[in-house]
């Protein structure tokens, strides 16, 4: 990537750059995904004049985070979109500005393919295993150069594909909440009665409610008196336990 980008380190966030008179909108690692900037939270960081000439962010800058830890997010890359102005980065995310030959999407979409991924946690790895990239370690990964048209070409090839892939996507996430609106007006209506056609002759549910609730009550109140009378004779007797005899029983019973 040196050859062909200008790769620069960010700004180092400290409590000193609170009373700078410069606040500028920075990007942090928590803005930038694999080929997605999320720029609802931005924070602002005060900046000195001679910095902003290094780290203020250009359209199409190749944007790469430093480290993670995790193999998976280790290099995750977006191409700064220029959306907010006067914008820089900090130390956590490695920027690469496109020399002329380098079709800055050709570089974003072979840094997240199996091929620049595999290359990324290569030069990432360390002998602790955790995985963390830094300017020289980025400086030295290797990417396919080919004539600048033919850039053009793969770039546009590409991304016809992975507008099929986000179209299917999103069709399938929108099928998923119709699915789930459905299912809930399928439980609303079956508990409202309203899922089959009603005959006009059965009872209404409140009333079925009622009835089941007294009914209810009516075991209840006879398993008490059952109790209670249990606990009146003081003891009662297991006829059906081993030795007992049914002669037993009526001795028992009998008058003294």
């Amino acid at each position: 990537l040196s050859d062909v980008t200008d790769v620069s380190g960010g700004i180092t966030k400290n409590p000193k750059r609170d009373k700078l008179d410069i606040q500028v909108p920075f990007l942090r690692v928590a803005n930038v995904y694999a080929n997605d900037l999320r720029l609802d939270d931005i924070h602002k960081i005060g900046v000195r004049q001679n910095e902003l000439e290094r780290t203020l962010l250009k359209n199409n800058d190749l944007l790469i985070v430093e480290g993670n830890g995790s193999k998976e997010q280790i290099g995750r890359a977006a191409l700064w979109s220029g959306k907010i102005k006067a914008s820089v980065h900090q130390n956590h995310l490695i920027k690469a500005r496109p020399f002329s030959e380098l079709n800055p999407k050709f570089a974003l979409h072979f840094l997240l393919s199996k091929a620049g991924r595999d290359l990324i946690t290569e030069v990432a790895s360390s002998t602790s295993g955790l995985y963390t990239l830094n300017i020289s370690k980025v400086e030295g990964i290797k990417i396919p150069l080919s004539p600048i048209k033919e850039q053009d070409r793969i770039v546009e090839h590409v991304e016809s594909r992975l507008s099929v892939v986000e179209k299917l996507e999103q069709d399938i996430e929108d099928g998923l909440r119709q699915a789930e609106t459905l299912r809930q007006s399928l439980l609303k209506k079956a508990f409202e009665g309203r899922l089959v056609a009603q005959d006009p002759n059965d009872e209404p549910a409140s009333v079925l409610l009622a009835r089941i609730k007294a009914e209810k009550a009516e075991l209840e109140k006879k398993a008490r008196t059952r109790n209670q009378k249990k606990n009146a004779s003081g003891f009662s007797l297991n006829v059906g336990s081993p030795g007992f005899s049914r002669k037993a029983v009526r001795q028992v019973s009998s008058p003294l």
